[in-house]
């Protein structure tokens, strides 16, 4: 059985003060199996990581705590830089 198509949703965050960067991500895979992961660090450094993985009866909260993290951040002074959403799939 086949993951694919997997969606990835992605936010880059800058602090205001500019050397802080934050990195939002969910993938969420054809079952609705999914996974946040959260990077953070300075600027221009890969800095560090935490996923989290989340069951299918999980999908409303993977969403919720992506959210919630991203309105966490911008109360703290992180400003969105780029927000986008794609699809993986294995087609060639």
């Amino acid at each position: 059985m086949s993951v694919y198509p997997i969606t990835v949703e992605q936010i880059w965050l800058d602090h205001k003060g500019g050397t802080k960067s934050y990195h939002l991500t969910r993938l969420v895979n054809n079952t609705g199996a999914s996974v946040v992961v959260n990077r953070w660090g300075k600027t221009g450094v890969f800095g560090d990581l935490q996923a989290k993985l989340y069951t299918i009866a999980q999908l409303k909260s993977s969403q919720r705590d992506l959210g919630s993290k991203l309105r966490q951040k911008q109360s703290g002074g992180y400003e969105v830089k780029k927000d986008q959403v794609g699809t993986a799939s294995n087609e060639e």
